[in-house]
């Protein structure tokens, strides 16, 4: 009726749409006749026709029938009407489906999908993430990361180099009874058995360039009882203040600034205690050529005892004093020998040395002393291009030195999947708020599964962090420090504040730390002191304090932390932060007179709150300082004898502000420059 009424009117019939199907083709005469002489559809001519009678032919009615009989493969039959009274029959398996086109001459084959050729594009968020498989971590082993187990290696594609390292480790200690085979039944009674393992490491270039693949066999020391197999465990290391005075005070004075090593500095060293292991089948055999079963006496020290360290501290100690060397009382791994321009010094880190002094018979008996003394090669005693894992490049016209770490920020930026990621201005948002309680919303669920791939990946990308913004990134060192006070259950505001910060390192991996200079004079100190008022802290509401320290203009101290004590008021802030600040004056001073080098007093201590100069330089007492602990007055102390002066600086000024807060990036660009960090 519809039909006929739009005809009168002369308005065109819609196109023919089925009640819960979607939108047919208007079939035309063609594809008429080909549906009328096809038997196998499940439509024919006659439905084709029928608009109005709604009754359905007799080919439909015995589809039905035959599949209403089909017991297992029974189908709900559902006849759709179209708005023209056609009906069109749809089982439930193809309901919802796309219908079939008309063209198709066998209903039962299905047409070929349609490709799009719209090309998909990620979201502009996820630019910086870079996803890859475990697997592929796992094998592509140079330059991004060593394995850290046995299995780990002889599964990855680098076995055979993996396994010469290993051969080649075994060989030398061989060579030097380190590892001397013995049968089981020779073992002594109450000998200790130690479980050992293989640490992998790859060593870089200064440009970051693979160098080679090594491999250690190491004594698993978690197995040793203390008090029982060993009695004493630390052994101290150069600090890092003073191997960049000495670094700056070389560069000025244009002296010699060398790199040594102890090659298998443990392996030379002897057990007091009879200690053995067993062979791991593969670089270590389990049996001999007679066919007896082996284990392995430990004559010499491994890596992983858990003395091992401190004995060879000791025995560095004792061969270097043995031969005429002084040793500091303020740094234990700082010794030197002379007096006058002809000293030589002489900086520990474990097994490496940074060797300072100038050319002559001095330091030519030196080495010859290392080499003797401490199994120190005399042709790897080198120029220092690349200490610690920083590299070293000397200017001898400017008399300056730049250290930086390009090649590790590098890898790591390409472990994390951020090394193409776009660059920001700042290590961290000022207006960046992290609270605790918000990492500890999932604690629950992850303190069950103490390997959480996320947290785990968080402190392993921190302690790298941590270590360049101590060693030659001051620019991060209130960032990362700041960091570590959520790594324990990190929320999604954590990680997006890291990634934050491995996004600034991206666009800054290339600046360096210039130290030294012509003319510089090393007897002037001068310390930057500031503290940030419970504004990071939002839980406890605990101040930052930050201090820097230059020796003849050059940076070689830096330090940010949260304080111990909760403070009642900026004052009282900015009083416990010159007191911290205050222990490292002291140090400096002790150093420099082991040193001959009298540093001028008093030592100029900038500060950016005058009333808390006020409490340092009087004995007021009034209601706001009744409450300050009696350690703090000892800034009172030295004032007094004229060992340091208080003197005020604008907030503007004060260096030390990038290390209690989050500043702005015209700020920071303003602090790099005076701290002569850059490009």
């Amino acid at each position: 009726e519809y039909k006929h009424a739009w005809a009168a009117q002369g308005i065109p019939p819609r196109k023919p749409m089925l009640q819960g199907v979607k939108p047919l083709a208007v079939p035309t005469e063609r594809s008429a006749e080909k549906l009328s002489s096809d038997e196998t559809t499940d439509s024919c001519q006659n439905c084709v026709q029928n608009d109005a009678s709604g009754e359905v032919c007799s080919k439909i009615t015995s589809i039905k029938n035959s599949e209403a009989k089909s017991g297992p493969e029974k189908q709900d039959i559902t006849v759709a009407t179209d708005i023209d009274g056609k009906e069109e029959i749809m089982s439930e398996k193809t309901r919802g489906q796309e219908p079939v086109p008309e063209s198709c001459e066998n209903a039962e084959e299905k047409p070929a999908l349609r490709r799009s050729g719209r090309h998909s594009r990620a979201p502009v968020k996820y630019k910086d993430y870079q996803a890859k498989s475990s697997q592929e971590k796992i094998n592509e082993v140079a330059p991004h990361a060593a394995p850290k187990n046995f299995k780990e290696a002889k599964a990855g594609q680098h076995w055979n180099q993996w396994k010469q390292a290993m051969e080649k480790n075994i060989t030398e200690y061989m060579g030097m009874e380190c590892l001397v085979p013995v049968r089981t039944c020779d073992i002594p009674t109450g000998a200790v058995k130690i479980g050992t393992t293989w640490a992998y490491a790859i060593k870089y270039n200064g440009d970051g360039t693979v160098n080679k693949l090594k491999a250690r066999i190491a004594a698993q020391g978690f197995t040793m009882r203390e008090g029982i197999d060993y009695d004493e465990s630390y052994a101290p290391v150069c600090g890092k203040e003073t191997l960049r005075f000495a670094l700056a005070y070389g560069a000025t004075h244009d002296l010699e600034i060398l790199h040594g090593d102890t090659t298998a500095a443990f392996q030379t060293l002897t057990n007091q205690k009879w200690f053995y292991c067993t062979g791991d089948g593969e670089a270590l055999p389990t049996k001999d050529k007679h066919g007896n079963n082996i284990v392995y006496w430990l004559k010499g020290i491994l890596q992983g005892q858990k003395d091992a360290a401190n004995v060879f501290y000791r025995h560095v100690k004792n061969s270097l004093t043995n031969i005429g060397f002084e040793n500091s009382v303020k740094d234990p791994c700082l010794y030197w020998k002379g007096s006058g321009t002809d000293r030589v010094y002489i900086l520990q880190y474990v097994d490496d040395y940074l060797i300072v002094g100038p050319k002559g018979k001095i330091l030519d008996s030196v080495k010859g002393c290392l080499h003797s003394k401490l199994n120190v090669k005399e042709n790897n005693i080198t120029d220092a291009t690349m200490f610690l894992g920083m590299r070293i490049v000397r200017d001898r016209t400017t008399r300056t030195l730049t250290v930086d770490c390009e090649g590790k920020i590098e890898r790591l930026l390409e472990q994390t999947g951020m090394l193409n990621c776009r660059s920001v201005e700042t290590p961290m948002d000022p207006k960046t708020s992290l609270r605790k309680s918000r990492s500890d919303e999932n604690a629950d669920a992850r303190s069950s599964c103490a390997a959480n791939a996320t947290t785990l990946q968080y402190r392993s990308v921190l302690a790298a962090l941590l270590w360049l913004g101590n060693m030659v990134r001051p620019d991060i060192c209130r960032t990362v420090n700041y960091l570590c006070r959520f790594q324990v259950n990190p929320d999604e505001e954590s990680e997006k504040a890291l990634r934050h910060l491995l996004r600034y390192l991206n666009g800054r991996k290339q600046w360096k730390l210039t130290l030294g200079g012509a003319g510089a004079d090393y007897t002037n100190v001068e310390l930057y002191v500031d503290a940030d008022f419970a504004s990071n802290d939002l839980e406890e509401r605990k101040s930052t304090t930050g201090y820097v320290v230059y020796m003849g203009g050059s940076l070689v101290e830096w330090f940010s932390k949260k304080q111990e004590l909760c403070a009642s008021s900026t004052t009282y802030a900015e009083y416990i932060a010159i007191h911290t600040a205050l222990s490292s004056v002291i140090h400096i001073k002790e150093m420099s007179e082991e040193l001959d080098l009298q540093v001028r007093l008093p030592i100029k201590m900038w500060e950016d709150n005058k009333q808390a100069i006020a409490w340092a330089t009087t004995e007021m007492i009034n209601g706001r300082n009744k409450a300050v602990e009696v350690k703090y007055h000892r800034i009172r102390h030295y004032v007094q004898k004229k060992w340091v002066k208080l003197a005020y600086l604008e907030t503007s000024c004060m260096v030390a502000d990038a290390f209690t807060k989050a500043v702005s990036g015209p700020v920071l660009k303003r602090h790099c420059v005076k701290m002569r960090i850059g490009v």
